[in-house]
């Protein structure tokens, strides 16, 4: 028996406990929708204790792969319910883009079981930390709880790299992440004691104009990233798609250890084309429609998809024959397309570094004005 199980289960079973006593407590207070959504997440948790506990007591055989599926389930509701408490607070609608792309990304890599699991991880982390970097911006009340579910998110996402990268027992690492992510409940359950659900709408204490530099740095990262694992699963969900189109006899998505592809069997070569320009082209639809019928934000993150797609359809044009030098002008202008649309999120940020950190705002005349600190 494996006394790793035993110390998991009972990890788990604790978040699991700590989350009803909290719902309890909450009840019959302004607070108990947001008890009431962590109380779905021990319900999750509670899953995954009792499994770990038969798995101890052998009642049950380990299955890396069952736990696996258990586990990237799981972090999708913990996402979601995170995402809606947030929403709670903020009433932020730009975080239903997040939202939005996110649903896609998980709906674009859900026709490959083993792709699905490992991406679904990491994608879940990147949306987490996304929405936990904006909840830090909301109040400096909640800020403990905000930057310690920053750094919850940012391990998160490190653990799972590895594991994608090294394949390693993600039974292992999920004990780590259940850690941080029972003390950044705890943290976030003693700042609700405390104060309020509404946020202060009283000015602000002033920002050091450094951390808020650095705070929407790492969301361009974060994002960044999580364009960029949308872009790759829309592109093979494209590739897959039109190989159901076409009837090709095998379709599967896979990771070789290098890069996500597709590998697909088709009868004749025409097929193999339809199939490749699949890939090629439904990223560039979605980014078009971004860009036609989205804000300023969404125009952002079509430039983005449309530099990731041009760099990633490189091995796509070298299998339809395409020249060298064709192969070498899309890298070129992709990584020019995602420079810009970089230098966008960066220019929206720095205004906001201004508003955030020095007490200014920018006007519709481009002219900037001091004024009080506003949310």
């Amino acid at each position: 028996m494996n006394l790793f199980f035993l110390i998991n289960g009972i990890l788990y079973f604790g978040i699991f406990l700590f989350f009803i006593l909290k719902f309890r407590k909450h009840y019959d207070s302004s607070t108990a929708k947001i008890a009431r959504a962590f109380s779905f997440i021990g319900i999750v948790y509670f899953f995954i204790s009792v499994s770990s506990i038969f798995w101890f007591f052998d009642l049950l055989k380990y299955s890396q792969n069952d736990f696996l599926f258990l586990y990237s389930l799981g972090m999708i509701i913990q996402s979601l319910i995170l995402f809606k408490v947030v929403y709670l607070f903020s009433k932020n609608k730009n975080l239903f883009y997040f939202l939005a792309f996110y649903l896609l990304i998980l709906f674009s890599l859900f026709f490959s079981i083993d792709t699905f699991l490992v991406l679904s991880l990491v994608a879940s982390s990147l949306f987490g930390l996304l929405v936990f970097i904006n909840f830090s911006f909301l109040d400096d009340k909640y800020k403990k709880a905000g930057y310690f579910g920053i750094l919850y998110f940012t391990i998160s996402i490190i653990l799972n790299v590895i594991l994608l990268v090294h394949q390693k027992n993600i039974y292992n690492f999920s004990f780590i992440s259940g850690i941080f992510f029972l003390v950044f409940s705890f943290l976030f359950f003693r700042d609700l004691g405390k104060y309020p659900l509404e946020i202060s709408s009283k000015p602000k204490k002033e920002k050091s104009y450094f951390f808020t530099l650095l705070g929407h740095l790492v969301f361009i990262i974060t994002l960044t990233n999580f364009v960029f694992i949308g872009t790759v699963g829309i592109h093979e969900f494209g590739h897959y798609s039109f190989s159901k189109l076409e009837n090709c006899e095998y379709q599967q998505i896979v990771y070789d250890g290098n890069f996500f592809h597709t590998e697909i069997l088709c009868e004749d070569s025409q097929g193999r084309l339809f199939v490749t320009l699949g890939g090629v082209i439904l990223p560039f639809i979605v980014a078009i429609l971004l860009f036609l019928i989205g804000g300023v934000f969404m125009k952002e993150i079509a430039f983005l998809i449309f530099g990731f797609n041009l760099i990633s359809i490189s091995r796509d044009l070298s299998d339809m024959g395409v020249s060298e030098n064709l192969v070498f002008f899309s890298i070129f202008v992709g990584v020019g397309i995602l420079i810009y649309g970089l230098y966008l999120l960066a220019k929206s940020k720095s205004e906001e570094t201004l508003y955030f950190g020095g007490n200014f705002k920018v006007s519709n005349s481009n002219k900037i004005h001091r004024e009080g600190y506003k949310i």
